[in-house]
């Protein structure tokens, strides 16, 4: 079975908040720049982001050239094309949070070396110790045993060139 691109990933956690916030109210069509603050602030994969940087993504496909109320909601359709095409860094920020925390199974706030092997040979990759101590080395920059988030990306980065 073939794994699900990112993106296609993405889609659906941002559908799914979209819902989320659009069911609070009698339309579950759209959501106002309230909600939509409200929920990415709620959201720790967007803490990140200020609440201007928050308001911007929403102004941003809210300006749709109609005049009045229209122009103050949000649709699902405009929702996800504000954190994937519009803003992608921040998709790409908020999967790298998410990917982290996946490996960090105790929560600590790092990948340490046992979290990182159990995970990636559930992901099906196998090692022997002297492949793996390479590997973690390569990630672990400062050498204090563990992959802190910003080892995390910088390796990821590293992966991507």
């Amino acid at each position: 079975m073939a794994s699900e691109a990112p993106l296609d990933r993405s889609v659906k956690k941002i559908r799914a908040v979209f819902k989320r916030l659009a069911g609070k109210h009698e339309d579950p069509t759209s959501i106002t720049c309230f909600e939509f603050v409200s929920g990415m602030q709620a959201d720790p994969q967007f803490e990140h982001m200020t609440v201007d940087e928050i308001k911007e993504m929403f102004f941003d496909v809210a300006a749709d050239g109609v005049v009045g109320e229209q122009d103050y909601m949000i649709t699902e359709e405009e929702f996800i094309n504000a954190l994937t095409l519009k803003h992608p860094k921040s998709v790409q920020q908020a999967e790298l949070k998410a990917a982290f925390k996946e490996f960090d199974t105790d929560g600590s706030g790092v990948i340490t070396a046992g979290e990182l092997r159990t995970k990636l040979e559930e992901q099906g990759w196998k090692f022997n110790d002297e492949q793996f101590e390479r590997l973690t080395k390569q990630a672990d920059v400062n050498g204090d045993g563990n992959i802190s988030f910003e080892e995390f990306v910088n390796a990821f980065k590293q992966d991507r060139e």
